[in-house]
This record gives structure tokens, C-alpha cells and sequence, in this order.
């Protein structure tokens, strides 16, 4: 209770200079309204004199502009002629020059007079301009005046309410208090004295202690599996603390608590560059975390390092096995809430500097690694008399970008209660899915394990790790199909245990699922192994080209948007025994020259399908050389645009396709988009007439009708049209005995050749052999 009480005084205090600075302001506002007051009176009756002063100006105007033009005719009359100046000359004697006598004494005090009035005149104006200044300077401290009441008037309602904030924290500390006095006179009362830390002192400024670049954290050693067996981290750990520099100064610490809670104890191991080895045992208090206890044991190491400066140039390398001490030290100087860890930032910036590093290393616990064992028996023994040390207690102590001007505790409270509500929720679902899979796993591990071969389709639910399904793959004899997900920490073991029986295998990537494929019956094969990958990456590929091998004949890949070309290109290249190939267009970033030329080892292939779904616009080269050696190769579907199948058209024309295992010229069946098809039939020449197939007994001049004129399938033959040119090769023999023969029976047979081959649709009834050479 200490603390609040040290608050509750520093915010009397507070409010007391703002009563005080209050009290201030409104005198003042009480002596600026009283000048205010004067001020308009004294410009009152300035403006009062003003108008005055204007009005008597005005009248000493007209007089002055009358007597003056007074004097100035009075002027004009004297020095006039004279017989003119009265009127009285006759007209005829005008002509005649008649000198006046002048008296020049009246010219000259008339002169003067004039002069008079108009220095007179002038006087008055320059008068009334000065009036004119002072009414307007009054004017401006009068507005000055006013806005400086204003501003007054403003602070001072400012400080009303920081007083009434203040009012209103004080009445909840004092009511808080009331209740934590009563626990804290009865702990008085009956003895006991229970030590707490104290709170987070005020920081230091970042600019002094956030440049800390010699400082560096790591809470991993090499990527491991959670469930990793000791001696696996024991040489993990072996081989990333041996790449660390060795002429250091190594500080192993770790510390321990009773149960985690009480008679903590903090140990240290530390380990000189020269040889020589210092422990250090330090109590952490009887109410103690684990996390407190090795935090009391970095603080330790740290002090002791600053007190022995002996190679203040050594690196310093620090061990420690809890990854939660090091990833709130991680978060910076600037974001540390207890004092343990900001008095362990103030040693470290003291410690480190550009001529030292401090590295901060992460290694397992309960391994083997020996200064870890070392420091965990020295904490161990370290329950030391825990009278003396403080208690840490928690407190929410905001960090300078965390505070709010103002935050309703109700809203927050129930916010949290949301929030915590969600989390039971979320958590409860997870349980949910967790017992269900569990109970999914045990009933096909008993269906397994009773040999119960009529099971042939599995379809395992996502989310399996990979020592479930190797052990319900281990007895999975007689499985035919299998629909399932890559588990997350899968290395391939899987794979390894697929049943020979297995024709179908449909697999998805890790966290991804979906219907199985169903096979097209003009791609179901009696022999080999079916694979379907959707939506993997490359780890997923990698694994299946490790452990699967010639046995697969089919190969199928859809959205796999993520597979890089060296990956597709592995994987092609272990498939050795394939037959049937469909590469999805989201490939089209990883089919290049050196992914199809894997290709080139399946001698076995026979169907290649590119850009299914989506339209493919990579450029492949290669497609013509691939078809040459691919010697079985009969279909090729390439869905792409107009002028790349164009180009890959002409190329397998130029190409010499040689022959097939009968000996008879090869002929490929190449297909494309239906809205392609038009477009290059249209570029392409019309085909020359057929020349005669082979003679035949029952009409020696038989010919086929003109294969233009069929009409195209949807996926319609264009190598025909294209191989009908050469005349070399034009005729067809396996057509020409098919015709010799004649038999009835051959007709079905002719008609599969003729709409296979030469694209030839069937319509109506079947026809006879002979009716063919009408």
C-alpha cells in the first residue's frame, strides 16, 4: 500500500499548485477586467473629444475658407486697374491705360492675414490626425486587452477540470486504499512483514537508451520438431553454440521456483576466456514465478560481470533455457514494465559497447548440454534465507504510447469478458475437433489392424499429424484409393508406407481440402498409380519426387500456384514410368524448357495434357522435341492462344515423327479450344484431295471422302489436315487392309481408326465395309 499512499500525497500536491495557479488566474482576470473597464472609459471619452474636436474643425473650416476668400477679392479689387475694378470706363476707352495709386501697406497685411488663416487651418488638421492615432492605439490595447481575458478565461477552465479529474482519481485511490489499509494493518498486527517491489522507475529518453546495436537476442537454435528426442536437441544445440565465437566470456544461467510459485533460487555458471570459473547463488524471493527467478538470475550475472572487469574487450555470450525472460527483454529498453527487466537494460547498455558484443542465446533445457546443467544445479541449491527479498508483484504499469486520455472501466471490463468468452469458445471447438479426430483415428486403426481387406476407399480429415497416418498406413493392405492432406510437420515418412495395392492417390496441401477427382474413363489405367496434387508447394513436391518412383503412370496438378519450376522439374524427373500427364494453367509459371525436358525419360507416355482451366501463355520450345522423343506419345492438349498453337502446330509439322511400332507413320493427335479451331483451320491452306489408298479387290479406285469436309469434334484432330500435304506419306495402310478385307466384322474397328485418327464423326446406322467405297 505504499505505493498508493506515495501517489495519493504526490496528487495532493499536485492539486494544491493547481488551486494555487487557479487562484492566480482569476485575480489577474479580476485586475485585466478592471483595466479593461478604464481603458473603454478613457476611450469613450477620447472618442467623445475626437467627434468634438471634428466638429469645431469642420466649423473653423467654413470660417477660415469665407474670410479667406474674403481677403483674397478684397486682394483682387486693390490690385485691379481702376477704372475697371468699378465698372465705370466706357467701353471706348478701355484701350486706354489709367494708373490706380495702390496702397501697399493694406496688400501686405491682407497677404499676412491670408497666410494666418491658412497656418491656422493647417494647425487644426495636423490636431485631428494626431487625435486620430491616439483613438486608434487605444482601439488596439482594448482588443489586445480583451483576447488576453479570453486566454485567461480559457486556462482557467482548464485547470477547473484537471482539478475536478484530479478530485475524482483522488476519491477512487482513497476509497481503494480504505479496503487495502485494513489488509495492511492486520499484516502489521499479527507480525508480518512482506516486502514488495517497488514500482518501474521513471525511464530514461529513448535517444539515450534505444541505440543498443551491440546488444542481440536468439531464441532458436535450428529448426526442430516439437517432439524431438533429447539427444536430437543435445547436438543441435552442440553444433549452434560451436559456430558462436569461442574466446568469449560464457554466462550460463537458469533458475527455479517451487512448484513455480514459491522459494525461488537463482543460479549462475559463469566461465572466463582463461579458464577460470565463478558461481554465483542468489535467493529469489519466497513468493517467486519461474520467469522472476531467471530474470533475478541475468540481473545477477550482469552485476557480477560489471563488478570483475577483468577483459572489458571480451565478448560476452549469455545462456539461458527460458525463452520467455529473452522475448520480453527482445521488446527493447523502452518497453520494459518491471524493474527487473529495465535494471537489466541498464547493465547490458553499461556492459556493451563497439569494441564488445553481448549475445543473448536461447538453449533446451534437460538435454545434456553441460552449462546448462551446470547452472540448473547451482539454482537448484540456491534456497537461500528469502526474508530480505522483495516481492514482485504485478502491476499494469501503461507504457507512454499505451496511455488514453480517457477510457470507461466498465467498457474495458466487459470488452475483456468478451474477449475471454471468445477464447473459452475458440477453445472449446478445438477440444471438440481434437476428440473427434481422435476417434476417427481409433476407428481406422481398428478397421486396419482387424485385416479387413473390403476397405478400398480412405478419405483421412485434414489436420492429422504424421505419426497418425504412418501408423494407419502401416496396416492399410488392400487400400485402392486415398483422399487426405499433407500433414504441417511432414518429412515424406508417409509416403514410404503407401500399400503396393494403392491405385489412387489424391493429395492436398497442409491446412487444405476438398472433393476427390473423378477420373475420366478414358484415363483410367489397369496398372500404376494414379496422383492427384491440388493447392501443395514445394516441400509437398519434393517429398512425393523423394519417395514415389516408376510406379506412377498418372500424374495430375491442379491450383498449385506456389510450385517453383525446380520443383515440377524433380518431381517429373523421378516419375519415370508415366503414361498420362495433365499440368494445371496455374503452372504456368513452373513449366519451362528444363521442366518439360525432364519428360524425356518417360518412355512410357502416351497422353500430355498443358493448361487445363486456365489459359496457358508460357512459351514452350521444347513441345516439338519432346514429342520426338516421347515415341509412344499419341494425344497432346494445349490450351493456350491462337498464335502459340499456331507456332507449336508448324513446328510438329516440320518435325519428323518417325514411326511407330508397326512400323506405319506416326500419327498424333493434337487438340486444342474450340474457339481456336476455327481460326486455324481458316490461316491454314485447304488440304489437297487424298490420294487413292491402297487397291482393293472389291473397287480398284476406292478413296476416302475428303477429310475437310468431317466435322470437327471438340477436341478436333489438326495434325491430319496438316498431314495430308505430303504426298510421300498421305496414304493409310491400316485403312487400306481395313478396306481389302471387307468383313462385316472389321467395320466397328474401321470406324474407331476413322474417328480416332482421321476425325471422321460416325452418324446413322453402322456401315458394311463395302458400303465405305460408295
Amino acid at each position: 500500500m505504499n505505493f498508493l499512499r506515495e501517489e495519493m500525497k504526490t496528487l495532493r500536491e499536485e492539486m494544491t499548485n493547481h488551486r494555487e495557479e487557479t487562484k492566480g488566474c482569476k485575480s489577474e482576470v479580476t485586475n485585466l477586467k478592471t483595466e479593461m473597464k478604464r481603458q473603454k472609459e478613457e476611450n469613450t471619452a477620447l472618442h467623445s473629444e475626437v467627434v468634438r474636436l471634428q466638429q469645431a474643425m469642420v466649423e473653423e473650416r467654413s470660417t477660415r475658407q469665407v474670410v479667406v476668400e474674403e481677403l483674397r477679392q478684397e486682394v483682387r479689387r486693390l490690385t485691379a486697374p481702376f477704372g475697371r475694378l468699378q465698372g465705370l470706363v466706357p467701353r471706348e476707352q478701355e484701350g486706354v491705360e489709367t494708373q490706380v495709386p495702390v496702397d501697399r501697406a493694406q496688400v501686405r497685411e491682407l497677404e499676412d492675414r491670408l497666410n494666418q488663416a491658412l497656418a491656422d487651418q493647417q494647425r487644426v488638421e495636423d490636431d485631428l490626425k494626431e487625435s486620430r492615432a491616439i483613438n486608434t492605439a487605444t482601439e488596439t490595447r482594448l482588443r489586445e486587452t480583451e483576447a488576453r481575458n479570453d486566454d485567461l478565461i480559457s486556462k482557467t477552465s482548464d485547470l477547473e477540470q484537471t482539478n475536478a479529474s484530479l478530485k475524482k482519481r483522488l476519491h477512487e485511490m482513497e476509497r481503494t486504499l480504505r479496503w487495502g489499509g485494513v489488509g495492511h494493518d492486520t499484516w502489521r498486527a499479527a507480525g508480518i512483514v512482506l516486502p514488495i517491489e517497488p514500482l518501474l522507475p521513471a525511464r530514461a529518453p529513448p535517444w539515450e537508451v534505444a541505440a543498443c546495436p551491440h546488444v542481440t537476442f536468439s531464441l532458436d537454435i535450428v529448426a526442430l520438431r516439437r517432439d524431438a528426442p533429447p539427444d536430437e536437441l543435445h547436438q543441435a544445440a552442440q553444433r549452434h553454440l560451436a559456430s558462436l565465437p569461442q574466446q568469449a566470456i560464457w554466462v550460463w544461467t537458469d533458475g527455479s521456483a517451487d512448484a513455480g510459485v514459491c522459494s525461488g533460487g537463482a543460479g549462475a555458471f559463469v566461465e572466463w576466456p582463461d579458464g577460470a570459473t565463478d558461481e554465483l547463488r542468489v535467493p529469489a524471493g519466497q513468493l517467486c514465478s519461474s520467469f522472476r527467478a531467471e530474470m533475478v538470475t541475468l540481473r545477477a550475472a550482469l552485476n557480477h560481470l560489471l563488478d570483475h572487469p577483468h577483459q572489458p574487450s571480451a565478448p560476452i555470450t549469455i545462456c539461458s533455457d527460458s525463452q520467455s525472460a529473452l522475448a520480453t527483454l527482445r521488446e527493447g529498453p523502452a518497453s520494459q514494465k518491471t524493474l527487473l527487466g529495465a535494471a537489466i537494460w541498464t547493465e547490458l547498455a553499461a556492459l556493451a559497447g563497439p569494441s564488445r558484443r553481448i549475445h543473448l542465446q536461447w538453449v533446451p533445457s534437460h538435454c545434456g548440454v553441460d552449462g546448462n546443467e551446470r547452472a540448473d544445479q547451482i539454482a537448484e541449491a540456491a534456497a537461500l534465507p528469502q526474508a530480505a527479498v522483495p516481492v514482485d508483484v504485478p502491476v499494469d504499469v501503461p507504457l507512454d504510447h499505451e496511455r488514453s486520455s480517457s477510457k470507461d472501466k466498465d467498457e474495458v471490463i466487459k470488452r475483456q469478458l468478451e474477449e475471454m468468452q471468445q477464447q473459452k469458445e475458440k477453445q472449446q471447438a478445438l477440444m471438440n475437433t481434437k476428440v473427434a479426430l481422435d476417434a476417427e483415428i481409433s476407428a481406422f486403426n481398428k478397421l486396419l489392424e482387424s485385416k479387413n481387406t473390403s476397405i478400398k476407399k480412405l478419405c483421412f480429415p485434414p489436420g492429422l499429424s504424421e505419426s497418425c497416418l504412418t501408423k494407419i498406413l502401416e496396416n492399410s493392405e488392400g487400400m485402392e484409393e486415398l483422399l487426405m492432406t499433407s500433414p504441417s510437420d511432414s518429412t515424406g515418412q508417409w509416403a514410404r508406407l503407401l500399400p503396393s495395392s494403392l491405385k489412387k492417390l489424391d493429395v492436398f496441401g497442409p491446412g487444405e481440402t476438398g472433393e476427390p477427382v473423378t477420373v475420366p474413363k478414358d484415363r483410367q489405367l489397369d496398372h500404376g498409380l494414379d496422383v492427384v496434387i491440388r493447392r501443395a508447394r514445394d516441400d509437398v513436391i519434393n517429398q512425393l519426387a523423394k519417395e514415389l518412383g516408376p510406379w506412377v503412370t498418372a500424374l495430375t496438378m491442379f491450383n498449385c500456384l506456389r510450385v517453383t519450376a525446380g520443383a515440377l522439374q524433380r518431381l517429373l524427373s523421378a516419375l519415370t514410368g508415366l503414361e498420362d500427364v495433365t499440368l494445371d494453367g496455374s503452372l504456368s509459371g513452373a513449366i519451362t524448357d528444363a521442366s518439360l525436358a525432364a519428360l524425356h525419360g518417360c518412355s512410357q507416355l502416351r497422353k500430355m495434357q498443358l493448361g487445363k482451366r486456365t489459359v496457358l501463355c508460357t512459351d514452350i520450345p521444347v513441345t516439338a522435341r519432346l514429342v520426338v522423343t516421347c515415341r509412344r506419345l499419341e494425344r497432346l492438349f494445349l490450351f493456350t492462344t491462337d498464335e502459340l498453337s499456331q507456332t507449336v502446330l508448324d513446328a510438329l509439322v516440320r518435325a519428323d515423327l518417325g514411326k511407330g511400332d508397326d512400323g506405319t507413320p506416326r500419327t498424333l493427335r493434337f487438340q486444342v479450344l474450340d474457339e481456336l479451331f476455327a481460326g486455324l483451320m481458316e490461316s491454314s491452306p485447304p488440304p489437297p484431295p487424298p490420294p487413292p489408298l491402297l487397291a482393293s479387290p472389291l473397287s480398284p479406285s476406292a478413296s476416302l471422302p475428303p477429310l475437310a469436309a468431317s466435322a470437327p469434334r471438340r477436341n478436333s484432330s489438326l495434325i491430319w489436315a496438316h498431314f495430308v500435304r505430303w504426298s510421300d506419306r498421305a496414304q493409310c495402310r491400316y485403312c487400306g487392309r481395313m478396306l481389302q478385307r471387307g468383313a462385316s466384322g472389321t467395320t466397328s474397328s474401321l470406324w474407331t481408326h476413322l474417328s480416332r485418327i482421321h476425325g471422321i464423326e460416325r452418324g446413322g446406322a453402322p456401315l458394311a465395309a463395302h458400303q465405305l467405297l460408295s
